[in-house]
C-alpha cells in the first residue's frame, strides 16, 4: 500500500497553515514581550522566532523552539494561567508535524514534492 504525503500543501490547506503560522507568531510575541518586557532575550527571541515562523523560514525548527519555550513558560506559570500556553505549545507542535505550507520561504527553497513511502 502506497501513501502520498504533500510536503507543502497549497489552496485552502496552505492558507490554513499560513493562518496557523500567524496565530503562533502573535501568541508568541504577546507572551514573550509580556514575560520579558524590556529584556534583550525576550525582544530578540520574539523578533527572530516570530519572523522565522511568520515568513515560513526553517518553520519546523522555529516552531519546535517556540513549543519548548511555551512548555517552559507553562511549567513556570502553573495553574490556570498555564492552559493558554499549553494551547500555544500544541499549535506549535501541529505546525512542526504538518509543515509550513505552500505560502512560505521553505516551499520556495525546497520546492513542492511528493514523498512516497513503500511498505
Amino acid at each position: 500500500m502506497k501513501h502520498a504525503f504533500f510536503v507543502y500543501p497549497a489552496g485552502i490547506p496552505g492558507s490554513a497553515l499560513m493562518v496557523l503560522r500567524a496565530s503562533a507568531v502573535l501568541f508568541l510575541a504577546s507572551v514573550l514581550l509580556r514575560q520579558f518586557p524590556w529584556q534583550p532575550f525576550g525582544l530578540v527571541a520574539a523578533v527572530l522566532l516570530g519572523l522565522s515562523i511568520g515568513i515560513g523560514f526553517c518553520t519546523r525548527m522555529s516552531a519546535s523552539v517556540a513549543a519548548v519555550i511555551a512548555a517552559g513558560l507553562a511549567w513556570d506559570a502553573g495553574g490556570a494561567s498555564a492552559v493558554p500556553l499549553l494551547g500555544h505549545m500544541l499549535s506549535c507542535v501541529a505546525l512542526v508535524m504538518v509543515g509550513p505550507g505552500a505560502f512560505s520561504i521553505d516551499a520556495r527553497r525546497f520546492g513542492r514534492r511528493t514523498v512516497r513511502l513503500s511498505d
